[in-house]
């Protein structure tokens, strides 16, 4: 069992701290340059990256992660509101208010996941690490477990549903005219990320009914949880955005082309003609 034990946290260091600094730098790159930050898709996605980071420091403080998965959901619900309303040509409130709209409903996010991590932090419940199946769990008084518990389903599986309806109509809509490139990477990113959401819910929560009964289950949901966190995003960006990948191609080569911080008054290439 020790040997389990080392064996299986040296595989969850490893991953997350080999993720960790590729999704610094796409932090770095969506907050350093002008041509990212003015775009709200950017802001909320940088946010997004943010809350992953948390959850990688799983290790350090597991009511941390579970705080930052739930924040991480409400804000890929903004960001599909966000997709609708750019994709789908749909004017959800006044151009003047909408980047404010998007910032508050950011920083609802936020707060939602704050008010999880506060819970975690009292004396009644918490996160507990289970070193005989190698995940975290929540322990404590069982009436306040089991409300809290409730309380993070009933509000990610909403979420998460309402996010697949909104990339539905979007599909709807995209039958009805011509997409750019541009677009249907967004929508292909989008996409994928729910999905793959949807799919690390329902082997936590409901596992138990279609996966097996072995020792290595639980361990390839953490790994999952992990590589989710700090792979998935990162991976979707340098793939499918060439504007990104020429910067993150720049910075880890330490290549002299490339300028730390790019001013709103520069002139840059329009993020739409290198994608």
């Amino acid at each position: 069992m020790v040997q389990d034990n080392v064996v299986v946290g040296i595989v969850y260091l490893s991953v997350a701290l080999f993720c960790l600094p590729l999704h610094l730098v796409i932090i770095f790159i969506f907050t350093s340059n002008a041509e990212f930050r003015k775009l709200a898709s950017y802001q909320i996605m940088t946010h997004i990256g943010v809350v992953d980071c948390l959850q990688l420091l799983v290790h350090i403080l597991g009511g941390l992660a579970n705080a930052g998965w739930i924040a991480m959901i409400m804000m890929v619900l903004v960001l599909a509101l966000n997709r609708l309303e750019v994709v789908g040509e749909i004017r959800i409130i006044s151009c003047a208010t909408s980047t404010k709209m998007y910032t508050m409903l950011t920083f609802l996010s936020w707060m939602i996941g704050v008010a999880f991590f506060c819970c975690y932090l009292t004396p009644h419940t918490g996160m507990k690490y289970n070193h005989r199946n190698f995940y975290w769990s929540l322990e404590g008084e069982e009436n306040i477990t089991e409300a809290l518990s409730d309380a993070e389903t009933y509000s990610t599986i909403p979420a998460l549903a309402i996010a697949l309806l909104i990339y539905a109509k979007k599909a709807l809509i995209s039958t009805k005219k011509i997409l750019s490139n541009q677009e249907i990477r967004i929508l292909l990113q989008a996409l994928i990320i729910c999905g793959c959401i949807v799919l690390e819910i329902c082997c936590w929560h409901w596992g138990d009914h279609f996966l097996p009964n072995s020792f290595y289950t639980p361990i390839v949901i953490n790994t999952m949880w992990i590589l989710e966190n700090g792979a998935l995003n990162p991976t979707l960006y340098l793939i499918m955005n060439k504007s990104i990948r020429r910067k993150f191609v720049d910075i880890v080569s330490f290549s002299k082309n490339y300028q730390l911080f790019v001013s709103a008054n520069s002139v840059p290439t329009p993020i739409s003609q290198n994608r």
